[in-house]
């Protein structure tokens, strides 16, 4: 971008001080181009020393249509470079009005109508309110229509970044450096069937399971485990409990292959159907694992080797039932006693050599010289850490993430400052494709986000800053419309709640709304259980935050009359004695499940 700026630049001041060469240079190339005309063949004069510059000298045989023909190129060649009018998503309608070079007035004129003080702008069946001309914004289908009113041709200029397709770049020619990656699979099944388990026994030298409260999986834990001939592949184990649905289907979104597990003793339930449920509507490639075969001694007897071949073909038979699942393998194993994990691994190796399309292209990396493909990958997680702040826990799916790399996710701009294995917790120089990094970074804008779910890209500071500014447009643009139909029923609304009561009015009591405060240690679990509390009946959130209680949230919470709920978060001896001494009720649990439960019990009380 910078290098087509600097050309147009440069050409700007060569034509406005035009130097004895310039003057020789452009003679010169008329000149050619009469003899074009004249000949058919483009003969080019710089070399010609005794040309003059200061007055023109035309033969007598120079035909005036050369000229003429001369003039009309250049004309078509300014008309071009003037109509190619670049105008990006979205932008504000003073900006539009000088790119097209129109008086403001003349624009608004066209655009709005002015009522009441604001202005009113009517597009597709929404209608658009603004107090001030600062606030219009307008995206690029009613730029192009103002533009076309004042016949002046735009092209879309595309700011935001675009996915990384190594099919569809020119990296195809370098197929030598084209290899696999380490593939990212997500476990999936029902809650205590041992998926976190298994992450221990393939990492050899993890003790997650050991760590989770309750024995219970929270968050998406990130374990790297070696395959065969030095490939690792990245595990993401998700929680099994039915309240993590939306961090299941995250890990699912960004996986390669997808592991489900299930136990031997219990087969197929709600949240097994569930995650069979992600790999048919994703269509992604799975295998199935049948654990907990450690059930059934191994002493040899034979009349338990029948039953455990009964079941297991009871389970596999419940299991091919889906229609996912029809061409899966079905793998038994003992994640507790690490049995036939060898038969998982090489299993999984063998779905990864035989992808096709889109599946193949997904697990397939440049390691040629990185620095021409531009790092990207999605934000899994956002947690607020002690002593460094907002981490985000990112898979780099293409490039190599670096230390002071500017980058933009949601509505953060920040620029790189320590990057850590998700896994084993060391430092890392780089982040590579295919692996879980944790990243610290530092904000060069206000924004508070906490991007899960979003795609996260590394870009040269001035687009990135480029890049958020259409975001923010987008939001102010989106804000500002209301449907007409929306806009028609609201105040329909208004006239008969002048006439009649509401039914909040009328049923008294039974409906008073609630409010809590929420604030959790990331922002997977806060959308986890953000989900959860909205399907609450007369329960409304005041506010939500990650990281511990804050004395605003306090002061909220006096203002609102509402107790606040943490979950895995901490409080402080401040804000402790500064809630107890304004009474204000700050409840804090380990886990998700007893925290809704306290919710649930908080508005049923007030019900009564």
């Amino acid at each position: 971008m910078r290098s087509i700026v600097g050309v147009q630049l440069v050409a700007r001041r060569i034509a406005s001080v035009p130097t004895r060469q310039s003057q020789m240079y452009h003679h010169c190339n008329r000149m050619a181009v009469e003899n074009w005309h004249l000949n058919g063949v483009f003969k080019p004069l710089v070399q010609n020393r005794g040309l003059r510059t200061k007055r023109r000298h035309t033969s007598a045989i120079e035909p005036k249509t050369a000229y003429i023909g001369h003039e009309l190129v250049e004309k078509s060649v300014k008309k071009d470079a003037v109509s190619a009018v670049m105008i990006p998503a979205f932008i504000r309608v003073r900006t539009l009005a000088k790119k097209i070079k129109q008086p403001l007035d003349k624009v608004l004129a066209f655009l709005v109508k002015k009522q009441n003080r604001r202005y009113h702008l009517e597009w597709n069946g929404h209608t658009f309110s603004y107090k001030n001309v600062k606030e219009i914004v307008l995206s690029f289908e009613i730029s192009k229509r103002v533009a076309d009113h004042f016949k002046v041709d735009v092209k879309y200029h595309q700011v935001e970044p675009e996915p990384y397709n190594i099919a569809d770049s020119h990296l195809n020619s370098h197929s030598d450096e084209i290899v696999p990656r380490g593939p990212v699979i997500a476990v999936m099944g029902h809650v205590d069937h041992g998926k976190t388990t298994l992450m221990d026994s393939l990492r050899e030298h993890s003790f997650i399971a050991s760590s989770e409260r309750e024995g219970i999986t929270q968050k998406i834990n990130v374990c790297e485990a070696s395959l065969e001939d030095g490939i690792k592949a990245t595990f993401l184990d998700t929680p099994g409990h039915f309240h993590f649905f939306r961090m299941r289907t995250s890990a699912a979104q960004v996986a390669d292959i997808i592991l489900l597990v299930v136990a031997v003793d219990e087969g197929c339930l709600l949240q097994t159907e569930e995650s069979i449920g992600c790999i048919e509507e994703m269509n992604i490639p799975s295998v199935v694992c049948i654990n907990k075969m450690d059930v059934f001694a191994s002493n040899g007897d034979d009349h338990e080797q029948e039953q455990s071949k009964s079941v297991v073909d009871r389970v596999t038979q419940q299991l091919k039932s889906f229609v996912a699942l029809q061409d899966t393998p079905v793998i038994p194993i003992s994640a507790k006693y690490k049995l036939n994990l060898l038969g998982l691994k090489n299993e999984i190796v063998k779905i990864t050599k035989t992808l096709e399309g889109d599946a193949l292209s997904s697990v397939q990396t440049y390691v040629g010289i990185q620095e021409q493909v531009i790092p990207q990958g999605i934000v899994l997680e956002s947690v607020k850490e002690r002593g460094k702040g907002l981490l985000l826990r990112v898979l780099i799916k293409h490039g190599s993430l670096q230390k002071n790399d500017h980058f933009v996710s949601g509505m953060i701009h920040g620029v790189v400052r320590s990057l850590r294995c998700a896994d084993s917790k060391r430092s890392l120089t780089s982040g590579l494709p295919g692996k879980v990094v944790d990243i610290t970074y530092s904000q060069k804008v206000k924004h508070l986000d906490a991007p899960i779910e979003q795609e996260f890209y590394v870009l040269p500071s001035e687009e990135a800053a480029q890049v958020l500014e259409q975001r923010e447009l987008r939001l102010e643009f989106e804000e500002k419309g209301i449907a007409l139909e929306e806009l028609r029923a609201a105040e329909a609304e208004e006239n008969t709640s002048e006439e009649e009561p509401t039914l909040t009015e009328s049923s008294g009591e039974d409906d008073k709304m609630n409010f809590i405060i929420l604030k959790t240690d990331g922002a997977g679990s806060l959308a986890t259980i953000k989900d959860t509390v909205d399907d609450i009946p007369n329960l409304m959130t005041a506010r939500i935050g990650i990281g511990h209680v804050t004395s605003q949230d306090i002061d909220v919470a006096i203002n609102q009359d509402c107790p606040i709920y943490g979950f895995n978060i901490r409080i402080r001896k401040r804000e402790r004695d500064l809630a107890h001494q304004r009474r204000v009720k700050v409840i804090i649990k380990s886990t998700i499940h007893d925290l809704i439960a306290d919710i649930e019990q908080f508005v049923k009380r007030n019900a009564e």
